[in-house]
């Protein structure tokens, strides 16, 4: 299919062009990541649209990847200026010119969907959010394969060792660049292992100390940032008193956003310089917990305990 000036556009035609971007950014990447292998390069179904960005999404946004969980479909979109471009403009260079933009902002979203089936599964009882715009995986398979992202995260990723080794040529094959980021997937899991779960559980239980704690933590890569980032966190406070006698138990969860230029070995460093910052979301509940005066506590009825809220403060 020719570029040629298109006077009056329409979505046949329209889809058209992007149908043929489509075919051929697959085949590209197929090529470039399973070379003499006759296979396809994405397991699901897969779509792509075109769209109008309104303010909602931002109007500098190029494309967009969707999940359809429902259909197990992979669905991208393409900004409508792009299309337009190479059907509109009078010059066969400038045409030229957008058709290729659309075949890189394919090619980021392929991207998305490519990392979200060969990567999302892998330790994700650990990190999830693999494919999204901030996560090394991600970059550094689009790295890999020519592409091309406009977020400022990528900054970032430049200083990386990950990076570096990318730029350098070291991993000749997708399977030597898989390999390597198997083993870098399994520091970060490494090192979540340490702090996935802090409690003084035992000490409690052998009555070395009177208050009892938890702290969960859940991971993500980022999806714009750099850096570690407390993205969230619920902090329950439950004061009992008995006999004039106080206690406290203390429940937080929380949920960690990775940049891309954070290293597996320096999570837990910052894991503890960090987690006394206040979350981007939070909820602080405290309850004053009054307990009967029972000489047992098989006596107590759930209707004797009061509960009396202290503090309740969140910004979601």
């Amino acid at each position: 299919m020719k570029l040629d000036y298109i006077k009056r556009s329409c979505k046949t035609n329209r889809q058209a062009i992007l149908d043929k971007a489509l075919i051929e950014e697959l085949e590209y990447l197929r090529k470039k990541c399973f070379p003499h292998q006759k296979k396809s390069f994405l397991w699901e179904d897969f779509e792509i649209r075109e769209k109008v960005f309104d303010k909602e999404d931002k109007t500098d946004t190029l494309g967009l990847y969707v999940w359809d969980e429902g259909n197990l479909k992979h669905i991208i979109y393409i900004t409508k200026i792009y299309i337009w471009g190479s059907q509109k403009l009078h010059q066969s260079w400038q045409r030229k010119i957008y058709y290729n933009k659309i075949k890189m902002v394919i090619r980021h979203e392929l991207i998305h969907c490519f990392v979200k089936e060969q990567w999302e599964y892998k330790c994700k009882r650990f990190i999830t959010d693999k494919n999204v715009d901030a996560s090394p995986i991600f970059l550094a398979v689009l790295q890999f394969v020519d592409g091309y992202t406009g977020h400022d995260c990528y900054k970032g990723y430049m200083k990386t060792e990950l990076y570096k080794r990318i730029q350098n040529n070291e991993f000749k094959t997708y399977k030597k660049l898989h390999d390597y980021l198997a083993d870098y997937l399994w520091e970060f899991t490494e090192a979540i292992e340490k702090i996935k779960k802090i409690s003084n559980q035992d000490r409690f239980i052998k009555q070395e100390d009177k208050n009892y704690f938890t702290i969960t933590n859940e991971f993500k890569f980022a999806p714009r940032k750099n850096g570690l980032d407390k993205f969230m966190e619920v902090n329950y406070i439950d004061v009992y008193t008995k006999d004039k006698e106080t206690r406290k138990q203390i429940m937080i969860n929380r949920t960690w956003n990775i940049g891309c230029n954070i290293e597996p070995k320096d999570l837990i460093k910052l894991y503890n310089k960090k987690q006394d910052c206040q979350a981007q979301y939070y909820n602080n509940i405290k309850n004053l917990i009054i307990m009967p005066v029972c000489a047992n506590v098989e006596d107590m009825n759930a209707k004797d305990i009061r509960t009396i809220s202290i503090k309740n403060d969140k910004n979601f």
